[in-house]
C-alpha cells in the first residue's frame, strides 16, 4: 500500500510539472521526416522546427494552455504507471535480495472518442508493442541505475540505519538515472510515437516496418529525434519522482508508527 500510494503521488506530481517537455518532444517526433511520409491527400504537413521554436510558436498561436493538451491523460496514466512501477520494483527487489539483504541489481476523453469512432476500439491500443518494449526498458534502466547509485552513495556517506538519503542526493541520483534512460531507450520512444501518429495505419504495417521505413527515409539519427526535450523531462522527472517517493514513504511510515498500538 505504501509503495503504490507513494508512487502514484510522485507520478501525478512529476507528470504535471514536466508535461510541456513531453508535448514538445512528441511534436518533434511527429514532425520529423514529414516529407514523403504523409499519405496522399493529407493537409497537416508542418515544417520541422526545434524545441524552442515549437514551444514559442505554440504559445504565441494558441496560448500557454496549449502546451498542456492531453495533460489529463498523461496524469492518469503516469499515476497508475508510477504506482505499479514502484510496487513491482519493491517486490522484485525483495525477492532478489541475498542473504545479507542486498539486491543484485474533458480533452483526452474527446480524443479517445475520435480514435474509437475512426478506427474502432483497437485504435486506442495502436502502438502497444513498442509502448510495452519502451516501458520495460525504461523501468529496467531507470530503476537499475537508481538502485545501483543509491547503494553506492549510501556506502560512502553511511546514513543511520533505516533512514533514506537526503532529498538532494535522491534528486541527483534520480536525475542521472533519467539521463541514462533517455539515450538507451530513445529509439523505442520514437517508434512508439510514430506508431501512434494520425496516419500510422496508412504508413506502417507493423513495428518492424516502421523501424525500417524510419531508418530508410530519415536516417539512423532520427531514432534520437526529440532527445533534447525528453532529456529535460526525464532528468527532471527522475529527480522529482524519486525525491517525492522517498519523502512520501517517510511520511507514511511515520504516520504508521505514530498510530500503531503500543506493544509490551
Amino acid at each position: 500500500m505504501y509503495t503504490l500510494t507513494a508512487g502514484a503521488i510522485a507520478g501525478a506530481i512529476e507528470a504535471t510539472i514536466t508535461y510541456p517537455t513531453e508535448f514538445v518532444k512528441t511534436q518533434l517526433q511527429l514532425q520529423s521526416g514529414t516529407k514523403g511520409s504523409i499519405p496522399k491527400g493529407a493537409t497537416d504537413v508542418k515544417a520541422v522546427k526545434g524545441p524552442i521554436d515549437i514551444l514559442v510558436s505554440t504559445v504565441r498561436a494558441q496560448g500557454v494552455t496549449a502546451v498542456y493538451k492531453g495533460l489529463s491523460a498523461m496524469v492518469i496514466g503516469n499515476t497508475a504507471k508510477a504506482g505499479v512501477r514502484f510496487f513491482a520494483f519493491d517486490q522484485f527487489r525483495y525477492l532478489l535480495r541475498d542473504s545479507e539483504g542486498k539486491t543484485t541489481g474533458i480533452r483526452s476523453v474527446m480524443g479517445t472518442k475520435c480514435i474509437i469512432r475512426a478506427e474502432g476500439l483497437g485504435g486506442v491500443y495502436r502502438g502497444l508493442v513498442p509502448v510495452m518494449a519502451r516501458q520495460g526498458a525504461n523501468g529496467a534502466v531507470r530503476f537499475g541505475v537508481y538502485s545501483a547509485l543509491n547503494d553506492l552513495v549510501k556506502s560512502h556517506i553511511q546514513p543511520p540505519a533505516g533512514t533514506p538519503l537526503p532529498a538532494t542526493y535522491t534528486f541527483g541520483i534520480g536525475a542521472i538515472a533519467g539521463i541514462v534512460t533517455v539515450y538507451t531507450t530513445m529509439p523505442l520512444d520514437v517508434v512508439k510515437t510514430k506508431m501512434q501518429g494520425l496516419h500510422a495505419r496508412q504508413l506502417y504495417s507493423g513495428v518492424m516496418d516502421c523501424c525500417w521505413k524510419v531508418f530508410k527515409s530519415e536516417g539512423i539519427l532520427s531514432f534520437w529525434s526529440g532527445a533534447t526535450p525528453r532529456l529535460a523531462r526525464l532528468s527532471m522527472s527522475g529527480g522529482i519522482v524519486f525525491s517525492i517517493y522517498e519523502s512520501t514513504m517517510g511520511v507514511l511510515r511515520e504516520l504508521d508508527d505514530n498510530h500503531s498500538p503500543i506493544r509490551s
